[in-house]
């Protein structure tokens, strides 16, 4: 939420720092209150601004800010922490749900100049009785504590914007329990997906244009596309028998969403199936599960509602609206008001393998750390032999 009321509709904060200008003619006094500003000179864009800003005595950016963990492994979270001033010194520590083992307790810094930079690294285990959950860093620096990260966004067509987010992420214990398929991802227009699923244990190949003209598919035993990988791709059209064939022979192919443009969302999968504008918006809306006994929903985790909990922006989108009876709807859900919605999961069997067609919204879960999302995706690729 926001902190103070009197922010809301404002297009950015206040300035850090005003200084009031009085200007005075023979009319009589006018006093304005003006933002310091730094200003600079480009060659090319000529004078530049921007806002005045009071940095922190550390900054605090996590290197990546999911981590998911498969058995009682031990993984490493990286931190990487900037000083904002000099002759600044302190120590850093993590902040973890209950049942988690950190080393070290604590990490000293010192910096004697501004801007400096330390990489930490801290060692994080679950135990038996570890929970999911999120984790904080923190900088004790005299009597202060930080826990704010810094980035910066830059366009050309506006100043400079400093943001402050909080220092934390997410520790996911995630019982994989299926086989470790090698997986072949198709990019759409860009996710994280397969950052997602190397943490999961899986060996995770991108596919380059080349590689699904020319390349043999016969060693994955998942092929997944990426979100609108079928609006941005055309060699995955032109290549659509190649993957057909994949499934036919005991393969598992996985589709994400694909809008409607021209013909790209057109004969996606082995049987007949169209994709609609239908989507669910409302990310707390229920999800229903019509197919309560199919394996999607089974093995090898039993999905149950709390897989749904804490799910980020929406369910999903681009949901199919009619298929072919040879395909077999698993959830059902809707946003409030509407008519409920079963295309956002559709499975069939084709030949030897299996393919799917998703519109929820796997894509924003994964990097968002949401569990019970990661427990269905490995439910998907777990389908088939």
């Amino acid at each position: 939420g926001v902190a103070s009321r009197d922010l809301i509709g404002r297009p950015e904060n206040p300035p850090a720092l005003t200084v009031k200008v009085a200007l005075a003619s023979a009319d009589g006094r006018i006093e304005v209150e003006a933002p310091v500003r730094f200003r600079s000179v480009d060659p090319v864009e000529g004078e530049q601004y921007r806002p005045f800003e009071v940095l922190p005595p550390v900054t605090l950016n996590l290197t990546e800010k999911v981590h998911v963990f498969t058995k009682q492994e031990e993984k490493t979270i990286l931190v990487n922490v900037r000083s904002g001033g000099s002759n600044i010194s302190g120590s850093l520590s993590l902040k973890v749900p209950e049942g988690w083992q950190v080393k070290p307790e604590t990490i000293p810094f010192v910096f004697a100049n501004k801007n400096e930079e330390l990489a930490a690294s801290f060692s994080v285990r679950p135990t038996r009785s570890a929970l999911a959950g999120a984790f904080t860093v923190e900088a004790t620096v005299g009597s202060k504590t930080v826990t704010h990260g810094m980035t910066t966004v830059r366009y050309s067509h506006i100043p400079p914007q400093t943001v402050f987010p909080q220092a934390e992420g997410k520790l996911l214990r995630i019982d994989v329990n299926g086989s470790k398929k090698a997986i072949a991802y198709i990019m759409g227009s860009g996710d994280e997906i397969p950052i997602a699923l190397r943490q999961l244990g899986y060996n995770v190949t991108v596919l380059s244009d080349e590689d699904l003209a020319n390349g043999s598919l016969s060693s994955y035993g998942v092929i997944i596309a990426g979100v609108r990988a079928y609006n941005t791709r055309p060699q995955l059209k032109t290549n659509q028998k190649k993957l057909m064939e994949f499934v036919e022979k005991g393969g598992t192919c996985i589709v994400q969403y694909v809008t409607r443009q021209r013909l790209e969302s057109e004969n996606l999968g082995p049987y007949p199936f169209s994709v609609s504008n239908d989507r669910v918006s409302v990310e707390e809306a229920p999800v229903r599960f019509i197919s309560p006994n199919h394996p999607l929903l089974n093995r090898p985790n039993k999905i149950t509602p709390q897989d749904f909990e804490g799910w980020v922006q929406e369910r999903g989108l681009y949901f199919a609206d009619k298929w072919d009876p040879r395909y077999t709807t698993v959830l059902a859900s809707n946003d409030p008001g509407e008519q409920s919605k079963e295309g956002g999961l559709l499975v069939a069997q084709y030949g030897k393998g299996y393919y799917m067609y998703t519109g929820y919204a796997f894509f924003r879960q994964l990097p968002a750390g949401v569990a019970g999302a990661y427990r269905l995706f490995v439910n998907l690729i777990s389908l088939g032999k």
